[in-house]
């Protein structure tokens, strides 16, 4: 699969929207990430399985996942969504021990982007990541009640 971000329009959005969840989190979380680009994981939290897919709701909150990094440093995968960890809130958190797996998108594609834009290792200014947080999320899920959701309210 190809790299991509749900809702982007071009290369140029992708690369852009990925670096700033990276400095949003990074400075929040004093998290440095792999340059790895992650499009699936499978986990067990809690005694439940749970999936991540870029572009597709989660089991764990149903909201679409627009990222997932690695934070080799503490071990720890960060599933963005809308809502965790796109503009506002932390990440949802698993462990690398709890990680059954992991499949990452095709290499060739990310590293053409990096040649053609390097944006590997900039970072969004302080103006720009103020902007980010004042705008509505990029993708506006429905909230879906489930069982789990009822239970933890």
């Amino acid at each position: 699969m190809k790299f991509f971000i749900p809702a982007a329009h071009s290369v140029e959005q992708e690369q852009w929207v990925y670096a700033s969840i990276k400095a949003f989190l990074g400075k929040g979380l004093s998290a440095r990430f792999s340059d790895r680009r992650i499009c699936f994981l499978r986990w067990w939290q809690d005694g439940r399985e749970h999936v991540a897919e870029v572009g597709k709701p989660t089991n764990f909150n149903s909201e679409t996942v627009v990222a997932i990094l690695h934070e080799p440093g503490r071990n720890l995968y960060h599933i963005c969504t809308p809502n965790r960890g796109l503009i506002r809130d932390l990440s949802i958190l698993t462990s690398g021990q709890h990680v059954t797996e992991i499949r990452d998108f095709e290499l060739e594609n990310v590293m053409d982007n990096k040649e053609k834009l390097d944006w590997s290792r900039t970072l969004p200014s302080e103006e720009v990541m103020a902007q980010l947080r004042a705008q509505p999320p990029l993708l506006n899920p429905k909230p879906q009640e489930t069982a789990t959701h009822r239970a933890t309210v």
